[in-house]
């Protein structure tokens, strides 16, 4: 009696009950949208009437509370910020690998804009409390006036261009994939391509909470909570016929609880007694 060889494909499902559902990652990643706008709206809605007054370095530390408030609101955004990247990079990582790396990069350099932002800030409110005490007014407005520059260099130009690359990528993935209706992520896609054209004016001098910018600036705002909201209520599509042939792996069909790609693995020798 001899053994004969035959190949056995073998296949991996995600059993890991730690690893979190699709549904509860869109959730979450809906919320977290909320999350950033929500603080974001709210840290310009405190600042703004306070560093954009003409003596603005003379009462600012008489608005302690709003800016310092501001600026925390602003580290909280790019807390979110963060956040999102990471909740979804599993499910973007399943169908464009290298996408889903960009995603979590531009994000990041998004967030960091806004935490040199915020630092900003609080250096405004120092410069304040200095001038203040008795401080040469002049040398300190002029340090204070450069810090705020910076603010709008940062913030307005570098964030709204990492954040313009973000929503291109996510939307694009969302789209080829169909995780989310494609009406949406088209409007997505052209949104981004406008905030991204309102970060470019802003280099040429715009105030960032102008007119135009924010004119620009809302196709993509109300998108987002649009798709945050289709996220909480509706979740990820559960079908999608895309394939990664970047990473030549065939993705599985149903992103229904924890179901990970197919891998193919070595044959792995099974001995068939004969008779």
């Amino acid at each position: 009696m001899r053994p004969v060889i035959e190949a056995q494909t073998t296949r991996t499902t995600g059993d890991n009950p730690h690893a979190m559902s699709h549904r509860v990652t869109a959730r979450l990643v809906g919320g977290l949208f909320i999350l950033a706008t929500a603080a974001g709206v709210a840290s310009v809605v405190l600042q703004q009437p306070v560093i954009n007054a003409p003596d603005y370095l003379s009462e600012a530390h008489r608005h302690e509370g709003r800016l310092a408030t501001g600026a925390l609101l602003e580290m909280v955004m790019s807390a979110a910020v963060v956040a999102i990247a990471i909740t979804i990079y599993p499910v973007l990582m399943r169908f464009r690998a290298r996408l889903a790396i960009g995603y979590v990069v531009a994000r990041a350099v998004e967030a960091t804009m806004y935490l040199i932002g915020s630092v900003g800030l609080l250096t405004v409110l120092t410069l304040s409390r200095t001038a203040a005490e008795g401080s040469s007014a002049v040398g300190l407005g002029n340090l204070s006036d450069l810090v705020l520059a910076e603010r709008d260099v940062t913030g307005a130009v570098m964030g709204t261009a990492a954040f313009s690359v973000s929503a291109v990528i996510l939307n694009y993935v969302l789209f080829r994939t169909r995780l989310v209706p494609r009406w949406l992520t088209a409007w997505g896609l052209a949104a981004a391509t406008s905030y991204l054209a309102g970060g470019v004016l802003g280099v040429y001098g715009p105030d960032p909470v102008s007119v135009t910018q924010a004119v620009l600036d809302l196709p993509l705002a109300l998108q987002e909570m649009t798709l945050a909201a289709w996220l909480i209520i509706r979740g990820f599509t559960r079908r999608s016929p895309d394939v990664n042939a970047n990473d030549g792996r065939q993705l599985a069909p149903l992103l229904a609880g924890n179901i990970e790609p197919i891998r193919s693995r070595r044959p792995a020798a099974v001995a068939v007694p004969r008779t």
